[in-house]
């Protein structure tokens, strides 16, 4: 339960990052899979979206991170 308030925590706060990844993952699976399959396409976009979230929400917290580390030294 704990890793789909997180995951929802991540969409929430990264708009978007997570529209950006749901267009990839569309673009991705028209474009380099060619496939024609409603169901896959749905659940391309659906991956990119949630990817997109998590790559966004995991630069931001490396980046507070560096900047913790370097006003502190």
């Amino acid at each position: 339960m704990a890793f789909i308030q997180d995951t929802t925590a991540k969409v929430k706060a990264n708009p978007l990052s997570t529209l950006a990844g749901g267009v990839a993952g569309f673009l991705i699976a028209k474009r380099l899979i060619k496939t024609t399959n409603n169901y896959y396409l749905v659940g391309a976009v659906i991956v990119g979206a949630l990817g997109g979230a998590m790559i966004s929400a995991s630069m931001k917290t490396s980046k507070s991170a560096t900047i913790k580390a370097s006003v502190t030294a």
